[in-house]
């Protein structure tokens, strides 16, 4: 509303006034227009003297005012351009009663909340007088006044540290991207092309990423990410998938582009990026695609476009990677995030739920301020919350990222103190704007006969509560590296398979009270399939003395079934055991007919039982002393054997 109401009063007729211009001097009116065209060749300067001339031939002239206020702000001129506009407005305010809105709004953009009130007050007294549309654009500039000044006297803990030379530069750096782990990140910096004759002046700056990691917790200093990924074009806008191997990005108008600028991705394998490639169609279009952020499976992508079907201006998409690998239509995320105003900087956090984005349509303190929403189990997003002062400010606010475990962020600021332009700074998140915590597991993944010989494996994560999968990828196939982030409160298997090697299962119950819990590092031998290899089924489950199989042990049977229907030629022995609490021979029984149960459950999913045989061991082989609880749940275990 804001804006159409400077262009009317700027470039068109005053709804209040028939005529073209409400002076009716031929020389102001003359010297206005000088004005006004040399404003819109941006030439600033050129615009202010007749400006101010055709003001002097007539004080009434509101256009001129206006149009001043406009060069005064686009000079930087803070202060001059708050003076014209309380200048017209207390001369010309009665006439033209919207000058007030018009003043208080730009009070509003500096940040002078408590002067922005009192001027909407004097607004009020003509309220009387203005059209609907008018009266409307009053009541949401006092709703917005009302928000500033709550928010002002009710600021949220905030309280950033800059990142430090090993991250920052002297020049502009924003736009971190976060592995899951906190391990590593990558930076968007603003360069002079021309590094020995810094910004000597025209479009000589562009952007490219530097990667930094962590060593024994603390950042080293940042390096040039290189290529083939930085080019002497420009490259920013990133985000990398939880376990730092996928890379997406933003670059304009390349050889290969489908717009003015899309969506390009490279893959690292063994530390070395791949040649970066476009994403081509349905997610790049001939419009602006940009600014994307990755589940961390990377499997849904989220991007700012100005494609049409969108709310506003520039809105948030998304798109999904379907069972085929082809990346589905976009699709908007609604007028409940976006708005007729610009959305920009989404950033999803690793829970896959909770999202952060800056957009200056919602409720805030006066330009782009950072919002957070959350999916429920619908899929649909809540209303989103401004996540307070001072973290919003009067200035544009965005590029806010936030670790896996919830409890730090990171922002990019131009404050004062820095190393120059913008920094990166981090900081404790207030409970109330934290995501849900995650976890992860990461570790790498061998040959049991050969550590040396690491493996690309196919690896799978469970939810055991409904057997849904949510997550497929496969480790590193030089290094044999993996991550795979984990929620709490939630129960995971975690099975691990190659061709030619017996697959590994692993078992994951997060509880919330585990918050503090550290990750799980796990370095995985995979053995090769040979007679009198042994694999734990760590997620087939029975009651404390019973022998019934419980419904989330089917997750891991079938990955058993699965391994015999594909190596068809083994037999296997399913071996039951337990730990040295209560009677011996009980327990020999009770192993044996837990033995027996997953054996018929395997013939009654269609594993010939010629292949099967069962043995029950009691306590009789323990893997460790049954001298804690934690060693007698190790010791009670179901195992398959090849024979």
């Amino acid at each position: 509303m804001k804006n159409i109401l400077l262009i009317v009063l700027l470039f068109g007729c005053l709804s209040i006034n028939a005529q073209p211009y409400a002076s009716k001097n031929k020389k102001a009116i003359d010297l206005y227009e000088i004005a006004k065209s040399k404003y819109l060749l941006l030439q600033y300067d050129n615009a202010l003297k007749p400006c101010l001339q055709a003001i002097s031939k007539d004080s009434m002239f509101v256009e001129a005012y206006v149009l001043l206020s406009k060069i005064y702000k686009e000079k930087g001129q803070i202060d001059e351009d708050l003076k014209v506009m309380d200048e017209c407005s207390r001369k010309i305010g009665a006439q033209y009663p919207m000058l007030f809105y018009l003043y208080a709004n730009e009070q509003l953009e500096y940040g002078k909340y408590s002067e922005a009130q009192k001027t909407t007050d004097v607004l009020f007294q003509f309220k009387h007088v203005l059209n609907p549309m008018d009266a409307k654009a009053a009541n949401d500039l006092k709703t917005q006044v009302d928000f500033c000044l709550f928010q002002l006297n009710h600021p949220v803990p905030f309280k950033p540290v800059n990142m430090g030379a090993e991250i920052n530069s002297e020049f502009d750096d924003y736009e971190p991207a976060l592995t899951a782990d906190g391990e590593e990140i990558i930076i968007t910096c603003l360069l002079p092309i021309d590094r020995q004759n810094q910004y000597p002046g025209g479009n000589t700056v562009q952007e490219d990423f530097f990667i930094a990691k962590k060593e024994n917790g603390k950042w080293a200093k940042r390096t040039d990410l290189g290529m083939p990924i930085n080019t002497p074009g420009n490259e920013g806008a990133q985000t990398i998938s939880a376990d730092g191997r996928i890379f997406f990005y933003t670059a304009c108008t390349r050889m290969d582009s489908k717009g003015s600028c899309d969506i390009y991705y490279s893959l690292r394998r063994g530390g070395i990026w791949s040649n970066p490639r476009n994403l081509g169609s349905p997610v790049n279009s001939s419009y602006w695609e940009s600014q994307p952020t990755c589940s961390a499976d990377g499997r849904t992508l989220y991007f700012v476009s100005n494609r049409p079907g969108g709310v506003g201006q520039m809105d948030i998409w998304e798109t999904h990677i379907d069972d085929n690998g082809k990346w589905t239509p976009p699709s908007n995320l609604g007028p409940k995030v976006n708005t007729r105003e610009n959305e920009q900087s989404p950033f999803i956090h690793a829970d896959g739920k909770t999202l952060y984005f800056a957009s200056a349509g919602h409720l805030g303190m006066g330009k782009m301020d950072i919002f957070r929403t959350e999916k429920d189990s619908l899929d649909q997003w809540s209303e989103p919350v401004n996540i307070g002062y001072p973290i919003n400010t009067w200035k544009d606010e965005s590029d806010l990222r936030v670790s896996a475990k919830g409890n730090t962020a990171i922002i990019s600021s131009n404050r004062e103190g820095g190393f120059g332009g913008t920094d990166l700074y981090e900081f404790e998140l207030y409970d109330k704007a934290r995501p849900k915590q995650v976890s992860y597991v990461k570790g790498n993944i061998f040959d049991a006969k050969t550590p040396s010989k690491k493996l690309g494996a196919m690896f799978e994560l469970i939810d055991l509560k409904n057997g849904d999968i949510v997550m497929t990828s496969f480790s590193d196939a030089i290094t044999g590296q993996f991550l795979v982030p984990l929620k709490l409160n939630s129960e995971y298997a975690l099975n691990v398979s190659k061709d030619g090697y017996m697959f590994f299962s692993e078992h994951y119950n997060l509880q919330q009270q585990d918050s503090n819990a550290k990750a799980v590092v796990l370095n995985i031998p995979l053995q090769p399939i040979e007679v009198g290899g042994t694999v734990v089924l760590e997620n087939v489950f029975f009651d404390t003395d019973k022998y019934v199989l419980k419904e989330s042990s089917r997750v891991e049977l079938q990955k058993l079934i699965e391994f015999m229907n594909f190596n068809k030629l083994i037999r296997v022995q399913i071996n039951g055991h337990t730990d040295n609490t209560g009677d011996k021979q009980k327990n020999l029984i009770l192993s044996e007919n837990r033995a027996k149960a997953v054996t018929e459950y395997l013939i009654s999913k269609g594993i010939a039982k010629e292949r099967l045989t069962y043995k029950g061991f009691g306590d009789s082989k323990p893997v460790v002393p049954n001298d804690s609880e934690d060693h007698k749940a190790m010791n009670r275990r179901t195992e398959f054997t090849i024979l």
